[in-house]
């Protein structure tokens, strides 16, 4: 898969048996990596589901996978939720979680505004 001129590894949580709740895939980039979430409606559970990825890709379960395909150290980690309808509450939650961890975490309601986040996200990077 490729965005803004950057190879990236997909890889597909739900086929690696993990024991704890997590997000769907994770995209590799270099040295950013983005956590995905996707749900029809999102719910406070997958803001939590999306949390304890980032938390596992940084320091628990899922570090080797990320070491296994970063060039490098990971310099940057993000999150997108990728939900058709999102309630203002799960907003306020995925603002107050961003901002408690210094993750961005953002959101899109279709698939090409989900390239375009990640697009964004991968400009931004250092």
């Amino acid at each position: 898969m490729r965005y803004r001129k950057v190879e990236c590894a997909e890889v597909n949580l739900d086929e690696l048996g993990l024991r704890q709740k997590h997000a769907d895939w994770l995209l590799v980039c270099g040295n950013t990596v983005i956590v995905v979430e996707e749900t029809e409606h999102a719910r406070l559970d997958d803001v939590e589901q999306l949390d304890q990825t980032l938390e596992s890709c940084r320091s628990g379960e899922l570090q080797r996978v990320v070491r296994e395909r970063v060039s490098g150290e990971p310099v940057s980690y993000c999150g997108v939720l990728h939900a058709r309808s999102v309630s203002s509450m799960v907003v306020r939650a995925l603002r107050a979680r961003s901002r408690r961890k210094r993750v961005p975490i953002e959101r899109a309601s279709c698939d090409e505004e989900v390239a375009r986040v990640i697009d964004r996200i991968l400009q931004r990077r250092p």
